[in-house]
């Protein structure tokens, strides 16, 4: 076995990309989104941009585009693209989430080499593509990762073709135009740390090239890009809003911050730690424990002079700190917005550094982070093996065209910090038309939104969280069919309204649909009532670092 290692290790760092190239097939391995708590919402957006796109009355029924306010654009309307080559939306979230997990490594690699930093470090680009935010289901964010480092690359080749006077640098000024706004288009958070890493970058290296003193004229010059990005997140901010509803419960928008001591220890736990097993702590371990040799390498040849730290590499590194520090932790319904960041962070944190002559610690680096990535994988099966038992069934047996209500009313998972699998109907909406609430159709932001005269009874927002909330009679009247995930059964009392009967039960989940033929007359106090005033929100507290056992 260990002959076996160190020979996959020595063939890994000769040819990583063959090996690299391997790794987004583990997205595969599962039937549903792997361990991944908001995932089926982005295959629902995907599958309902593609239906609104080819006139699908399955889909322009129930929903309509929101192509003026959603930063998220980007990744849906591609994957719904995607999804009408593929003909099936799950399998273009996938394919597209394939191309992103390539492109961490590969951009990060363009990334170091724009910088002068030691390229070799790409190999520590490989796991942060399976942090927490994969976990959660933060995919745009993901997909905006790798456009943020081609972006910072662009940004820096630009700026020597101005400080060298180039010919027609406006080609690659217009192209940086277009991934600004791929870039917003593809998350805020990571324009507000891409965004102004590029801009110093930029500024440095014409100082070095030029001298201080014809630095701000062609800084001038080669930041001229920004124009058209900074336009568009300007009518965003103005017209545009992350918040709630009026009136939804929430608060009207203002930022919650988190402390700088909860922040710094909330990091490492968002680039690699998903699981409540110990095998994604022990890659996680031999992950930082190189981190650690590599840091310590090259700070101490920099105090011997031997390799002096540029200070165009640590740029990266101060912007990422105070970005970090200084974005607030949730604004309004978007949550996480700090800590989301931590991979990115980490990976600024390397450029200043090199690795070292021996391929002993690179090939470390590369089992590590090739077993690590397959622990994601395996544990994601055996996630969906205990939780996700039956969920098969449901879907299959959801009527096409349903306007589906989804009760989580079991939101506990003995394997993953984030609930997995609150979505049990949005996948089998996006395939085959229809509606579903909870989703986040109903968040200002987001990418589709429900259309005013099909949309379903007014509900806070992530009122997933809060399933006691539903009244057979207000919203029984506008569904369907009832998904359960849980023991509970919301119907046992004959609730006033209209009439449910199961129809399905597999494992953990149930399916209820309507009975137009009949009416319930019983009194209606909730599926809970009991519980109800001890329901937990979904929008977290900024003590949370995302373990959601404290809920």
């Amino acid at each position: 076995m260990k002959a076996m290692l160190l020979a996959w290790g020595r063939r890994a760092a000769r040819r990583p990309w063959l090996f690299v190239a391997l790794l987004p097939t583990l997205l595969f391995v599962t039937q549903h989104a792997p361990a991944s708590t908001d995932m089926p919402e982005h295959t629902l957006a995907i599958g309902a941009l593609r239906g609104l796109l080819l006139g699908d009355p399955a889909f322009t029924q129930s929903y309509e585009a929101n192509l003026s306010t959603s930063p998220y654009l980007a990744y849906h309307v591609l994957g719904a693209a995607l999804a009408i080559v593929v003909r099936d939306p799950d399998v273009a979230n996938r394919v597209l989430l394939v191309a992103v997990a390539l492109a961490f490594p590969l951009t990060f690699r363009r990334f170091l080499g724009a910088l002068g930093a030691d390229r070799r470090l790409v190999w520590f680009a490989v796991l942060p593509f399976f942090s927490r935010a994969l976990a959660i289901g933060f995919l745009p964010f993901l997909f905006s990762v790798p456009v943020g480092f081609t972006l910072v690359a662009q940004a820096v080749e630009h700026a020597r073709d101005v400080a060298r006077g180039a010919a027609r640098p406006w080609r690659r000024a217009l192209g940086l135009s277009v991934l600004g706004v791929v870039l917003f288009y593809s998350h805020l958070s990571s324009l507000s740390m891409f965004a102004p890493t590029a801009a110093l970058c930029a500024i440095v290296v014409i100082a070095a090239e030029r001298g201080v003193r014809r630095a701000p004229l062609l800084a001038a010059r080669a930041l001229a890009w920004l124009a058209v990005p900074g336009v568009v997140a300007a009518r965003f901010l103005l017209v545009g809003r992350l918040s709630a509803q009026p009136g939804a419960g929430l608060d009207d928008g203002a930022p919650t911050t988190m402390s700088v001591g909860r922040s710094l220890h909330a990091l490492p736990l968002w680039v690699f730690d998903n699981f409540r097993t110990r095998v994604d702590d022990v890659f996680a371990a031999g992950y930082w424990l190189v981190f650690v040799a590599v840091a310590t390498y090259s700070i101490v040849r920099a105090l011997r002079g031997r390799a002096p730290i540029r200070a165009l590499t640590l740029v990266p590194l101060l912007v990422a700190v105070v970005v970090y520090v200084a974005t607030p932790f949730r604004v309004g319904a978007a949550v996480y917005l700090n800590v989301r960041l931590a991979p990115i962070v980490l990976l600024f944190a390397l450029v200043p550094l090199r690795m070292p002559p021996s391929r002993w610690l690179a090939r470390a680096l590369g089992v590590v982070s090739l077993a690590g990535a397959t622990s994601f994988a395996v544990c994601s099966r055996l996630c969906e093996r205990d939780e996700a038992a039956g969920l098969a069934e449901i879907e299959a047996a959801i009527r096409p065209g349903s306007k589906v209500a989804t009760l989580a009313f079991d939101r506990r998972s003995r394997a993953t910090y984030i609930p997995p699998y609150l979505y049990p109907a949005s996948v089998a909406v996006a395939k085959r038309g229809g509606a579903v609430s909870f989703s986040f159709a109903s968040l200002p932001h987001w990418s589709i939104h429900y259309r005013q005269d099909s949309a379903p009874p007014p509900h806070r927002p992530f009122w997933v969280f809060r399933p006691c909330e539903f009244r057979n009679s207000v919203d029984g009247e506008h569904y369907d069919a009832v998904v359960v995930r849980g023991e509970i059964d919301p119907f046992a009392s004959e609730p006033l309204g209209p009439a449910y009967a199961l129809t399905r039960r597999a494992g953990r989940y149930a399916l209820y649909e309507r009975d137009r033929g009949r009416r319930f007359s019983g009194p209606d106090r909730g599926p809970c009532p009991v519980r109800a005033s001890s329901e937990a929100t979904y929008l977290p507290a900024a003590r949370d670092d995302g373990d959601s056992s404290s809920r």
